[in-house]
């Protein structure tokens, strides 16, 4: 190889190898739409899911170990992480109340890892040993009723909005909620008994958050239950005591000096059609393959002409003077 080649290719094979191991090691990180997209409608597979905070020094110090485990289980568990304090629905939904939380998801049901965290440990758990584990979260019952009984609207994002627009006058007061959160379930039979007595004056409804997450994220739910009383075109967050006498008071007209109302939102059918197109999927790294590319074709072209030069420079000195005659 031409000396002027060595270094371009010097370059090009570290940065290839740089840009392999950069993109493959690091974890996926998911958010409460790709979790949909991903861990839901994907089921070859097990998914190990990490609920991590940033700030968390024992989260800090697995980082390594959760890099590493994903190299083992390629190919036969996927592994992901989760920002739990961005993702505050997400984590609330899998009943995330520590860090780290680490969560098996398999066939639909979630396993909590609560063993050391070594590598071997996990790996095994990932492996298979899931399946002693008798406790599974983040799964409502298959038979559940609907939440708060039968004065209870419940609502979806199909009948989300032409429900708040046939109610015309009538304020809706509505709560998210989690099937799987402790706080909902406790909610319950309060926003029952709330239903039977503004029966006929407000509308009282809910939406399971985890079914209808694109309604759920279009009206910036973070956080369950979280109640709304719509009035109008004007949304009033309720942030009061869960008692019924405090929600009822609310409901027929204290929220209008205990809370500032804001506009009401779109209607979600015109939010997922009119808003940019969605992003589509590319592997991690892409971006940075790019950027390896270009540095490789430059440092080429430009080892091509050092070495054009230097054979050019060669040949000249080679050939003999213009004032030499030959015999």
């Amino acid at each position: 190889m031409p000396p002027g080649l060595v270094i371009p290719w010097a370059f090009f094979v570290a940065a290839l190898w740089n840009c392999h191991h950069s993109s493959n090691a690091e974890v996926l990180e998911l958010t409460g739409s790709t979790f949909d997209e991903r861990v839901r409608k994907v089921s070859d597979r097990p998914w190990f899911v990490k609920f991590y905070a940033p700030w968390c020094g024992h989260c800090q110090r697995l980082a390594p170990l959760w890099e590493e485990l994903d190299g083992k289980l390629r190919g036969d568990v996927s592994l992901a992480k989760v920002d739990a304090t961005v993702e505050e629905g997400l984590a609330s939904e899998w009943d995330v109340e520590g860090f780290p939380t680490l969560i098996l998801i398999a066939g639909g049901k979630g396993h909590r890892y609560k063993g050391r965290r070594t590598l071997e440990s996990m790996e095994a758990f990932a492996r298979g040993g899931y399946a002693a584990q008798p406790e599974e979260v983040g799964q409502p019952p298959a038979d559940a009723a609907p939440f708060g009984g039968q004065d209870v609207v419940s609502l979806t994002g199909d009948t989300f909005d032409g429900a708040i627009q046939s109610a015309g006058a009538v304020p809706c007061f509505v709560v998210f909620q989690l099937r799987s959160c402790g706080h909902c379930r406790s909610l319950e039979a309060a926003w029952s008994e709330l239903a039977t007595a503004l029966k006929g004056q407000v509308v009282v409804a809910s939406v399971d958050a985890q079914a209808n997450r694109p309604l759920t994220e279009h009206w910036g739910v973070e956080r369950f239950p979280t109640m709304k009383l719509v009035a109008g075109r004007e949304v009033f967050d309720y942030e009061g005591d869960r008692e019924v006498a405090d929600m009822k008071a609310f409901a027929l007209g204290a929220f209008r000096d205990s809370a500032e109302g804001k506009p009401l939102p779109s209607p979600l059918s015109a939010a997922s059609t009119g808003g940019a197109p969605a992003a589509t999927d590319r592997p991690e790294g892409a971006g940075q393959m790019h950027i390896v590319i270009a540095f490789v074709l430059g440092m080429l072209a430009a080892g091509l002409v050092m070495a054009l030069l230097s054979w050019c420079t060669q040949a000249t000195k080679n050939q003999p003077p213009d004032n030499v005659k030959e015999n």
